[in-house]
């Protein structure tokens, strides 16, 4: 007995080691920003050692698989949605209008997913808010630490804003954006540790979101503050009156879009910040007449904004500079995926978030509020970067990891003999 436990305890430190290792390098922090040129920009052979510093995730990933692969395989079966939609660009080298890169484009993404699955089905809420604090939430701190001691790093060229230990503001403003939300889920954790811990969150996570100056990651964190109060809020209610609640919440939610659509130029205005975007207005006025070319099932996954189609090349021109992606991850759905990849997103999310919702209800001690947090936000991030479905990107596995988390725990809450939860309790 004394072995079994001790091999346990040895297993589970691989676990946790091999989870921050992975994490840590497809997080962006550090080597993109050593590997750039001053401006800031990336080569081709930068690009290349960039892709080689992925593979060590797959291979962590796969084998921490191979460690437990009774509770992936039981993630697995709970997410035939999510599965789906990570075949789906596999598939999409059937039509794609560059086959060979969708196809190296489609394997990374789904080596990459292992990372997400092991990270849902080893480790619950609350382990993986403190996972995340030590990645996610020191890579923020070291950011604030890199500015007074290598402003010439640290800073953008261009305007001097925080970009910290990443290649860019914005990549800086996603992680700081995350940092506010694993402080919200900490402040309403039980353990008092937790709490205290969650206050300094905050506090790293607020002051390098005002420095790199990304508008969207500060509104996706108000949204957060927002998004938790009124979780919490539906959580409580019972009966009919949480009936009447969520009703007003879904026909609340497409006003407030129309809204922000309407009024989020004016709002950038007021703010003394660009309207059009820095530009991606007008990209994504052209982006559309691409979709409608395609409208079913897209381009083909990752394909789209690559040299040899020649597409690319009239909006390039057009805009006057080489946009790398769509910068909006739901008309980059649609340009890769078409309407079906979009329609899978949506169905997904929407069952996460109600789904989610319910753990808070019925596991409020257990921290469900922190996925639910994630999925929201990611909603807010892809209004103007491109997240979703992207391969060795750490967000994307967030969101994968929360959205499997949720569908494990509650298909155990509904089905608690028969189907044991995919979700382990082991103490970090």
């Amino acid at each position: 007995m004394p072995q079994t436990k001790s091999y346990a305890r040895l297993l589970r430190r691989i676990e946790l080691l091999g989870i921050f290792v992975a994490m840590l390098l497809l997080s962006g922090a550090v080597f993109p920003l050593l590997l750039s040129q001053a401006d800031g920009s990336l080569t081709e052979a930068a690009r290349a050692k960039l892709r080689m510093i992925a593979a060590p995730s797959y291979v962590i990933g796969l084998g921490l698989v191979a460690l437990r692969p009774a509770a992936v395989l039981r993630g697995v079966q709970h997410n035939v949605l999510l599965m789906t939609l990570i075949l789906l660009p596999l598939a999409s080298i059937l039509w794609s209008i560059g086959p060979s890169i969708t196809l190296r484009r489609a394997v990374a993404l789904t080596l990459s997913m292992a990372v997400a699955f092991v990270f849902a089905t080893r480790f619950t809420p609350r382990q993986q808010l403190v996972v995340l604090a030590w990645v996610l939430g020191g890579a923020t701190f070291l950011s604030l630490v890199a500015m007074a001691v290598l402003p010439g790093r640290a800073l953008m060229p261009e305007d001097g804003a925080l970009r910290g230990v990443f290649l860019h503001k914005n990549v800086l403003g996603w992680v700081a954006c995350l940092t506010v939300v694993l402080g919200i889920a900490a402040r309403l954790d039980v353990s008092a540790r937790m709490r205290r811990t969650g206050l300094l969150l905050l506090v790293a996570g607020l002051a390098a979101l005002l420095l790199s100056t990304s508008v969207t990651s500060l509104f996706a964190a108000f949204a957060a503050v927002v998004v938790s109060r009124v979780v919490l809020l539906v959580a409580r209610l019972q009966g009919r009156t949480r009936l009447a609640v969520v009703l007003g919440l879904i026909l609340l939610i497409p006003l407030l879009a129309l809204l922000l659509a309407v009024g989020f130029g004016p709002l950038l205005e007021a703010l003394g910040k660009d309207p059009t975007l820095t530009g991606r207005v007008p990209l994504w006025s052209m982006i559309d007449a691409e979709i409608s070319r395609h409208p079913l099932l897209g381009h083909g996954y990752g394909v789209f904004w690559t040299e040899g189609n020649p597409a690319v090349w009239s909006i390039w021109e057009s805009q006057g500079w080489q946009a790398p992606n769509a910068h909006n991850g739901y008309r980059e759905t649609m340009l890769g995926l078409g309407s079906v990849g979009l329609l899978l997103l949506i169905a997904l999310t929407f069952r996460a978030v109600a789904q989610g919702v319910t753990l808070c209800s019925m596991a409020p001690g257990e921290g469900w509020i922190l996925p639910v947090l994630i999925v929201c936000i990611s909603l807010i991030l892809n209004l103007s970067e491109s997240i979703f479905l992207k391969q060795n990107d750490l967000l994307w596995l967030l969101y994968s990891a929360s959205v499997i988390s949720i569908s494990c725990r509650h298909a155990a809450l509904r089905h608690p003999v028969p189907e044991p939860a995919c979700i382990v309790a082991t103490a970090i």
